[in-house]
């Protein structure tokens, strides 16, 4: 089955230490669900020029096909980052809720004197600078796919990407795991052993 490239995005992930991450370009891409294999067709970024390869990113890539066996995949996960996302929206705002508040009451005699447009601009101030937090949050730690594999060489890397409506995403999830049971049943303890290898 084929997914994109209208409703697939790729996109990085959030922290990575032991594992080298796979860098298709964001659009433009497509994901094929075969029997035997997870297939990714698509430009795979060849070189990193910092800052400048954002504006580049065509010229830097070149149009390649991934091809993961069932077996090979490790780790497949749905990330959704709530915990992060208030974490940021929490406590990144908290400051544009405080700070207002405190220069008002630090600069009033009675609780009548707060009740001015002065305290109701810092409460809006405050509002506006939550919810520039949380459109942050949403940004940074947007929900993706993140699928760990190991490499022909042994080697393991990620690759992350996420579909932009919720009927795909759940089609490719039930597909994926079907998939996966039904490559694990046709592998013999044999070739299990020396896949390993």
């Amino acid at each position: 089955m084929k997914f994109g490239p209208r409703n697939l995005r790729f996109a990085l992930p959030l922290w990575t230490i032991f594992r080298r991450p796979v860098r298709f370009l964001r659009k433009g891409n497509t994901m094929h669900l075969q029997e035997t294999a997870l297939v990714i067709e698509g430009d795979l970024l060849r070189f990193r020029l910092p800052i400048i390869d954002q504006f580049i990113q065509r010229a830097l890539s070149e149009r390649s096909m991934l091809t993961i066996p069932y077996s090979r995949i490790l780790r497949h996960r749905y990330c959704r980052y709530w915990t992060w996302k208030g974490l940021v929206w929490g406590w990144g705002g908290l400051p544009f809720l405080l700070l207002p508040m405190a220069l008002a009451l630090s600069t009033v005699d009675s609780w009548r004197d707060l009740l001015t447009v002065d305290f109701f601009v810092s409460i809006a101030l405050a509002a506006v600078g939550m919810i520039l937090c949380g459109v942050l949050a949403h940004l940074l730690f947007r929900s993706r796919h993140v699928l760990v594999f190991r490499q022909a060489n042994g080697k393991c890397a990620l690759i992350c990407f996420r579909f932009t409506d919720r009927k795909s995403r759940e089609k490719f999830m039930a597909l994926l795991q079907a998939n996966q049971e039904a490559a694990r049943s046709l592998v013999s303890p044999a070739n299990a052993v020396a896949e390993k290898r």
